[in-house]
């Protein structure tokens, strides 16, 4: 039966013209595709000998043997051309920048972040003003017990009698940071450096007792005899170290849930390749907080004394340097630490340049608005100065400029500094305290357990002794 989609010349044996759909008849495939070396078949027009065809009639196309066609044929019209694969610069591939805002579902006891606080500026302006409460506190050790997990007494950590400053109260070992936790009863932790040869740098982990009595439960030994700055993100205690000048510097983490067990938890940090400001040992302290991204941000500061000089004997600038941190803080292997920038210390008016200085960083994020604010903490480090004189707290907001994470300072305070019981140079930080409001600690200098007649600063030989610190809020 004649097909009508074929009109007239269904009955002829005309192939008809190529179709635009790809579904042709296999008929049609095969005079379109002849096979090689086989002239396709001859057809002969059913027309009389004196009749010329017409001109509504096409004429039949004779077909000759052709080679095989290198591609397959196309049936896409001539002006829908087949797309292009793009082409992908990996130098313009667009990176998300890193927030700059913390994380607010975190709460007291979680595993990786720390509680917020409101208003930071305001609490900050208060202390300033001297609307403050201020305590001072006693923990507790023995001098020669043999303390978890590494067995070191007292004595090796904190005495340090070969230092000829020592007779005056000023010797080389003191304490690098003190901070409070988040994992009770381990409430309080700290650094201690030493210089002398054989004497080794610790991390302490102090207990408090439902009394509030506070006494030494951990010493923990540090592959550096002068651990650097100290600070709490969850359940760890995070600070730096540099094993020796060959080494990369390293992010150490303690697990304070296992605060008397040994555990060597090593990040190696990495160092900005071909970049001038790239990494130093983080001498002017660290601060980490988790970001709104999952993420965790840390902050150093380097240098942090006034001595330090470049090559040319000019007094080195202070930097902030920041870096991004994503993975398990417990896993060495699986922690990612990626370097995003570096800033010079910029004065402006609200914080002069001789503030610039740095002993300690704290990161403390604020409630409602996911504000991030960075407290530094130094003192005066020269001469009797550096014992009884005066150290500030300066405050600085994580901003955004050009797309880099920037510390814009925005207020500053000085308090008195005793190397007794809050000494600002050495050991001092921010943090939020179990009330929810900002806690500021400062510690003693120095602990020596022979008392000599021209160290005034010298402690006792019963054994028993005890540090000093002091601990100031927001008064109600």
């Amino acid at each position: 039966m004649p097909n009508p989609a074929m009109g007239t010349f269904a009955r002829a044996s005309v192939p008809p013209a190529p179709m635009r759909s790809t579904s042709l008849p296999a008929a049609a495939l095969a005079l379109l595709l002849p096979v090689p070396g086989n002239a396709a078949p001859k057809k002969t027009p059913h027309f009389p000998h004196d009749a010329s065809p017409s001109p509504k009639h096409p004429k039949v196309p004779t077909h000759r043997p052709t080679p095989k066609p290198a591609k397959k044929p196309t049936f896409d019209p001539p002006h829908r051309p087949q797309p292009q694969v793009p082409q992908i610069d990996p130098s313009k591939v667009y990176t998300p920048p890193v927030p700059i805002k913390g994380d607010l579902s975190c709460r007291r006891g979680d595993a990786d972040c720390n509680p917020c606080t409101a208003d930071v500026r305001g609490q900050f302006a208060k202390m300033r003003r001297g609307e403050s409460r201020w305590k001072d506190k006693p923990w507790r050790f023995e001098w020669g017990r043999e303390y978890a997990p590494d067995s070191i007494t007292p004595y090796e950590a904190f005495d340090d009698d070969s230092d000829v400053s020592n007779a005056f109260g000023v010797g080389g070992g003191h304490p690098q940071a003190f901070v409070r936790t988040n994992v009770g009863p381990a409430w309080y932790a700290g650094t201690h450096s030493q210089k002398e040869a054989g004497r080794p740098g610790t991390v302490f982990v102090i207990d408090q007792s439902r009394s509030g009595r506070k006494r030494l439960v951990a010493l923990h030994r540090t592959k550096t005899q002068h651990p650097n700055g100290l600070h709490v993100l969850g359940q760890f205690l995070l600070f730096a170290e540099r094993p020796s000048s060959r080494n990369p510097d390293e992010l150490r983490v303690i697990d304070l849930r296992r605060r008397t067990s040994s555990q060597d938890i090593t990040h190696l940090v990495p160092e900005a390749a071909g970049d001038s400001r790239a990494f130093k040992q983080f001498g002017g302290g660290l601060g980490t907080a988790k970001l709104s991204d999952g993420s965790y941000l840390l902050i150093s500061t380097v240098p942090g004394d006034r001595k330090t000089r470049d090559s040319q004997g000019r007094r080195q600038h202070r930097f902030h340097q920041f870096y991004n941190m994503r993975g398990d803080l417990s896993d060495p292997s699986d922690l990612r630490i990626r370097f995003l920038d570096a800033q010079r210390f910029t004065p402006n008016r609200a914080v002069p340049q001789k503030y610039e200085f740095s002993e300690n960083l704290s990161l403390v994020t604020e409630c409602r608005t996911a504000d991030i604010y960075a407290v530094h903490s130094s003192g005066d480090g020269e001469a009797l100065d550096g014992l009884e004189g005066k150290g500030y707290w300066r405050l600085s907001k994580l901003v955004r400029v050009d797309g880099n994470p920037r510390l814009d300072p925005v207020d500053v305070f000085e308090i008195g500094q005793s190397a007794q019981r809050c000494h600002m140079r050495s050991a001092a930080s921010v943090g939020v305290a179990p009330n929810g409001k900002l806690e500021f600690l400062c510690h003693q200098y120095r602990k020596d357990p022979d008392p000599s007649a021209v160290n005034p600063f010298g402690g006792n030989i019963s054994g028993k002794d005890h540090w000093n610190f002091r601990a100031g809020g927001v008064r109600d």
